[in-house]
């Protein structure tokens, strides 16, 4: 199992980039490895048939969504890794 933390692309204090890394390290401690990433790395696409793709979804099983961008979050979700 691996998951990912996203986090917003440009926080406007450290303890923003301290609190996803605070929650990766918390998910590692538990045996599951973990990303943290800004959400400018993270993007999904809707495809031609209407549905959603993220490459995300072929690296990992679930996503932490710490971004205010709800758009991406319930793209993400329709992917099965939200």
């Amino acid at each position: 199992m691996r998951g990912i933390v996203i986090i917003n692309g440009f926080p406007s204090a450290e303890k923003f980039f301290a609190q996803g890394e605070k929650i990766r390290k918390a998910i590692q401690e538990n045996g599951v490895e973990c990303d943290l990433v800004k959400n400018g790395d993270a993007y999904a696409l809707l495809t031609e048939e209407g549905g959603v793709e993220t490459p995300l979804a072929a690296k990992y099983d679930f996503a932490v969504y710490l971004d205010k961008d709800k758009y991406l979050g319930r793209m993400l979700e329709k992917t099965g890794i939200g």
